[in-house]
């Protein structure tokens, strides 16, 4: 196991830790009286150390020749878990539509699941 395919994995181990702090209070709490601002700071943080990690890896694995098939499957999807969790967080405290959910994680070309989306290159014949 290379330090590459570790930052990967870290990445994914941080995002259950993005989703505990992030639901640990809401917007809707200001009008209680009781809003937190801590555990958005805290996820924030936490969502800002796994994003660097996404490029440290790539940045690695690439200056390194560390690319390895684990790599290749595993990276996009620790981005697509932090990025979609994010989006759903968001989505709950009414910061954006559903409709994003809906459009933006499968347009993204890199994850392999979502090959059907890219056209399919035309032969010659």
């Amino acid at each position: 196991m290379n330090l590459p395919n570790k930052l990967t994995l870290t990445r994914i181990v941080l995002v259950p830790v993005f989703m505990i702090f992030v639901s640990l209070t809401s917007l809707d709490a200001v009008a209680n009286g009781t809003f937190q601002p801590l555990y958005y700071l805290l996820a924030g943080i936490v969502f800002a150390a796994a994003s660097f990690t996404d490029f440290l890896d790539g940045h690695l694995a690439r200056k390194w020749n560390m690319v390895t098939d684990f790599g290749k499957f595993a990276d996009p999807l620790a981005d697509k878990l932090l990025t979609t969790v994010a989006f759903i967080y968001m989505m709950r405290d009414g910061v954006c539509s559903p409709v994003v959910l809906c459009i933006i994680p499968p347009v993204s070309s890199r994850f392999p699941a979502c090959a059907w989306w890219r056209p399919v290159p035309r032969t010659a014949r």
